[in-house]
């Protein structure tokens, strides 16, 4: 686990949440990172890993599966929002 920088150190309860996520859903690992004011604030890896059987590290992959659609969209629809993207004309004319 990594804290980043001293202002930051009360982002470590903002965790929790995850951590009981885990818990109750029985997720073997994760990665997480607390974002604020555009900077890392925080990174933590739980648990093991699926593959190796080994503790989650700074190092390790997750697949995301389809979780970026769903980002993705929601970034679509704010550039959309601010006049920077259009949805009647494909992406890559962009």
């Amino acid at each position: 686990m990594r804290l980043l920088p001293a202002a930051f150190h009360d982002t470590i309860s903002s965790v929790q949440p995850v951590v009981d996520w885990m818990i109750r859903d029985h997720v073997k690992g994760a990665t997480v990172a607390v974002i604020h004011s555009g900077e890392i604030a925080y990174t933590g890896q739980y648990g093991m890993s699926s593959l190796a059987d080994t503790k989650v590290k700074e190092t390790t992959l997750f697949e995301c599966a389809s979780l970026t659609k769903m980002h993705f969209a929601a970034l679509a629809l704010k550039l959309c929002e601010d006049g920077l993207f259009t949805l009647d004309v494909p992406v890559m004319q962009q």
